[in-house]
């Protein structure tokens, strides 16, 4: 950093790649490259003498297990708290430092947050576009995918793309909003009934969408456009006020995003704001957008994208029957395997299920690596065995298998706790507790109308919740759990309440 053109302090490598995805290709996990730690939730901070990370429970082990001594693990949600990364920046840095990050990888909500904290122990933010990790990460980097992006057909999306922008049209024209910003990747590949493999074990690619009142434009590598993607897109020849796609270049996205500001939109501009596990668009968007046309909420595709189509439906229904058939048939064959004294062990198990899945039709891999776990392994959330950590599968202990498969019709993800010898006593009463509650948790009749004492039950009960967890999650400065916290325990209104009796 001190040979840096930015002239910082400190530096914030986020787990997020320019999309703010939950996942990212390999050739963007920046934080594994510098720390050596794997998993897919985690903020890294590096000054010029030492460098920490927060992540939360699922990975505490892993981390443990991936870092060296030159880092230092902040377990959030563990007592005593640990320092907040704004916390611990101001204990370790002095007035007047600068704290540098990639706006491309912050999201923007998150960018504010900081530089405010900042500003007000009198340090500030510096935009650093030229990724500092990137300079230094030139060897053995992992390339970009080249995979074609490829159509997802009709059939299996149940609407056409052009439908789907109309839809949104009408929103925008009902929320007075000019131009809609799409920056996830799942609202990209849903939007146009596309599929690409940039991201391991889902089927997204990246780019960018903009839709106007009169144009629609796409920001992706050219060079994975087939013919027949063009074609669906009526990309060739389009015109101003077409149903078409203006195509161009992934790099010129935020150059032209800018241009497009200052010199063809006048009106409202949407930027997606955070929802449910999803994190706001990045800083370097939202910093181009006066305030007086911002309009910073939550995409509107989230929601349209929630509320399957009959087509899409019936899809996931068949893929999970057909996914259950290979799971099925993965269980009894691994019993018969394990009491013949065969030798199995994490890894090979993940492989032959994966066998089993690939015989049913439309599939396309597996959703996520798969979690096979053996014994103690299963305390390690989100574990994936590797040849260093691997365990022979046996009749010792349960086996805790999460798995599932990417078909052109559905996506699965089961889960299920096997144990090929003779459970102990706690172990079976630990597994008939849990099952009891997701039992009474899948039976459980939710009423689309509620009385006024439910919902003064309900409102009293938010709101203690939201005091007592509230509380917590300011003492540990947790910004974005607390929005989120804060928007799921508002008080219910009036709608959809009967009288009680």
């Amino acid at each position: 950093m001190a040979d840096s053109r930015y002239n910082i302090d400190a530096y914030i490598v986020p787990m997020d790649d320019e999309h703010q995805s939950e996942y990212v290709s390999p050739h963007d996990a920046r934080i594994r490259f510098i720390s050596g730690f794997s998993g897919s939730a985690g903020l890294a901070i590096v000054t010029k003498d030492k460098a920490a990370l927060w992540t939360d429970g699922r990975y505490f082990l892993q981390a443990e297990q991936e870092m060296d001594c030159n880092w230092e693990l902040m377990r959030n949600g563990t007592e005593p708290k640990p320092p907040s990364e704004v916390q611990w920046l101001t204990s370790e840095l002095s007035r007047g430092s600068s704290v540098g990050a990639d706006p491309r990888l912050l999201a923007a909500k998150d960018w504010l947050y900081i530089d405010s904290q900042l500003r007000a122990e009198g340090m500030q933010m510096k935009l650093a576009y030229e990724n500092l990790i990137d300079l230094i990460w030139t060897e053995g980097r992992p390339p970009l995918s080249d995979e074609p992006i490829v159509v997802h057909n009709l059939t299996y999306a149940g609407k056409t793309w052009e439908s789907k922008v109309e839809e949104v049209r009408d929103y925008m024209r009902e929320e007075k909003v000019e131009v809609l910003l799409v920056s996830a990747l799942d609202e990209v590949a849903w939007l146009f009934n596309l599929r690409g493999n940039d991201i391991p074990h889902t089927p997204v690619f990246k780019a960018y969408a903009v839709i106007d009142s009169d144009s629609v434009h796409l920001w992706v590598d050219p060079d994975k456009l087939t013919d027949e993607v063009r074609q669906h897109l009526r990309a060739p020849g389009c015109q101003i006020g077409d149903m078409c796609v203006t195509l161009h270049f992934y790099q010129e996205v935020l150059h032209n995003f800018g241009t497009y500001i200052r010199q063809k939109w006048k009106g409202n501009i949407l930027l997606p704001d955070e929802s449910t596990f999803i994190d706001s668009v990045s800083f370097s968007f939202y910093n181009q957008v006066p305030a007086s046309r911002l309009v910073f909420v939550e995409s509107p595709i989230v929601r349209m994208k929630g509320r399957k189509n009959e087509v899409e439906i019936a899809g996931m229904k068949a893929a999970n029957k057909r996914d259950s058939v290979a799971l099925c048939e993965f269980l009894a064959f691994m019993e018969e395997e394990i009491h013949a004294g065969k030798e199995w062990d994490e890894i090979s198990a993940a492989e032959k299920l994966k066998e089993f899945r690939a015989e049913q039709t439309l599939f396309r891999g597996i959703s996520f690596e798969t979690i096979s776990a053996f014994g103690s392994n299963g305390a390690v959330i989100h574990y994936a065995p590797s040849n260093a950590t691997k365990l022979p599968i046996d009749t010792s202990s349960t086996y805790l298998l999460d798995s599932g498969g990417q078909y052109l019709d559905g996506t699965t993800d089961v889960t299920r706790t096997i144990h090929y010898g003779q459970p102990t006593e706690f172990q079976k009463e630990a597994y008939t507790r849990v099952l009891m509650g997701v039992i009474d948790l899948a039976t459980t009749v939710v009423n689309r109308k509620i009385t006024d004492t439910q919902v003064q039950w309900l409102n009293e009960y938010h709101q203690l919740v939201e005091q007592e967890m509230g509380a917590v999650l300011r003492q540990e400065d947790r910004q974005r759990a607390l929005r989120w916290l804060t928007a799921r325990t508002a008080p219910i209104k009036s709608a959809n309440v009967t009288p009680s009796a």
